[in-house]
């Protein structure tokens, strides 16, 4: 049985030539962002790997452990990349304002708000037949009462 690291780079040996200087071009918390930026690099062509994202899924440190890796002479077209999925994932998540939203999404947050109101309505069938149950129960109180005597 060979023995098995949990995060090596034997795979990444034929993508890298010898002598390439490797640098962590950033530092993720989670996994799942850091292979869409390499996702995102791999559409531009630039090669990458990630590092340490299975001692950190296990471990959480709390510093960002796991690294995006690319050559360095690929870091001058990487960084642009990079900091375009960044900014689109710090957009302000207070601004509430609806001006991308089309007729569409307009009609269904109306649906919506339509459908909320109209759930919060007593509707009359449900009053019937809570009035006729309290009126069996006083009723057959009443003839209990009246038995007793």
């Amino acid at each position: 049985m060979s023995e098995e690291i949990l995060d090596h780079f034997s795979d990444f040996e034929d993508q890298f030539e010898a002598g390439t200087k490797i640098v962590v071009a950033k530092y993720f918390y989670f996994e799942s962002e850091a292979r869409l930026y390499a996702a995102r690099l791999k559409e531009a062509g630039i090669k990458s790997f990630i590092s340490n994202a299975n001692i950190i899924s296990v471990m959480p440190l709390g510093e960002g452990g796991i690294g995006l890796h690319i050559k360095e002479d690929d870091l001058p077209s990487a960084l642009p990349i990079i900091r375009k999925m960044d900014q689109r994932n710090t957009r302000d998540e207070t601004d509430l304002s609806y001006h991308d939203a089309d007729k569409e999404d307009i009609a269904y947050e109306k649906s919506i708000s339509l459908q909320r109101q109209s759930s919060r309505k007593i509707k009359p069938a449900v009053i019937v037949v809570l009035a006729i149950v309290i009126l069996m129960i006083l009723i057959n109180a009443l003839l209990n009462s009246l038995s007793v005597f």
